[in-house]
């Protein structure tokens, strides 16, 4: 029997990372006699019609859905076919706020976080008693970050209550949070790679220029051991919010002990590789046989 199935990327990102991500699990899925063809988000035939969903990829064994778009990827798994990551965990990990809440109550420590209230107009007046709970409830420098965003994007640092208010005024009207600057972990954190509930990988990642650490703005990625405490995290939060691969981002308090920072659904894992010397497309393309063709505890269908 042929093996066929299909990875779903954004038809709108050109980065060099993203393109590293295909290209590497495709040689590692013909490794494993699976030939893999390329759907963008906007070419994949899918849509509602009466009572039915459309599915003209239906007939791939499986999907590795790299992307964040939620609607496409709710019909494939409603339609009854295999996907990795499920959307259900893809939203949980693109909204911040929504990930924090999910893993909250779990013993996992995390930075005290306040999200921003909706504001359904940019025009309507704000009396000003929200940032006056912010700053007394946080002190400065304080976080302030875009609730969707990857990449460092949309990502903050006031200093001061006249950065803190313009900020607000810039971020208004998008969904977004304040949170706790974690000192001890400026420009520094360490990225784990969690695959079928496993820590798999992990690389230190340092910025000497910027409090962020991302790759994609300069930080630069360094070999690590695991602590069985940022194991333990690690693999606790991947479970919780249901993924099947995923790259969770651990800052580091005054006691070298692991505070949780993000999970990316889609993490890119060019850097990791290099730095670790883990086949981490390996190690996911051999998961994802298991998963398919081996039938290991798949779960199908809608989960709200």
């Amino acid at each position: 029997m042929k093996k066929h199935g299909i990875i779903i990327i954004n038809s709108f990102s050109y980065s060099p990372a993203f393109q590293n991500q295909t290209k590497r699990l495709i040689e590692e899925f013909k490794r494993l006699d699976i030939k893999i063809d390329i759907g963008k988000n906007s070419h994949i035939n899918l849509y509602l019609d009466n009572f039915e969903i459309i599915n003209r990829i239906k007939d791939y064994d499986f999907v590795v859905y790299l992307d964040k778009d939620k609607y496409p990827a709710r019909m494939i798994e409603k339609s009854g076919q295999i996907i990795f990551n499920r959307p259900r965990a893809i939203e949980l990990c693109d909204d911040k706020l929504q990930t924090y809440i999910a893993l909250t109550q779990n013993n996992i420590k995390m930075p005290k976080t306040i999200p921003s209230p909706l504001k359904f107009y940019k025009t309507d007046v704000d009396d000003g008693i929200f940032l006056k709970k912010v700053i007394g409830i946080l002190k400065f420098p304080i976080v302030v970050k875009g609730a969707y965003g990857s990449l460092g994007n949309r990502v903050f640092l006031a200093y001061d209550f006249e950065q803190l208010k313009a900020l607000r005024e810039k971020m208004v009207d998008i969904p977004h949070l304040y949170q706790e600057f974690v000192r001890s972990s400026a420009g520094e954190d360490t990225r784990v790679i969690v695959i079928g509930h496993i820590a798999r990988a992990a690389m230190i990642r340092k910025s000497d220029k910027d409090f962020r650490s991302n790759i994609e703005l300069g930080g630069k990625g360094y070999p690590t051991k695991l602590s069985d405490e940022y194991i333990e995290m690690a693999q606790k939060a991947s479970k919780i919010l249901g993924l099947d691969y995923c790259g969770i981002d651990i800052l580091k308090d005054e006691n070298s002990q692991p505070i949780l920072c993000e999970v990316n659904s889609n993490a890119f894992f060019n850097t990791i590789e290099k730095v670790s010397g883990v086949n981490i497309a390996k190690i996911y393309a051999e998961y994802i046989y298991d998963k398919v063709y081996n039938r290991q505890n798949i779960a199908l269908g809608y989960d709200d």
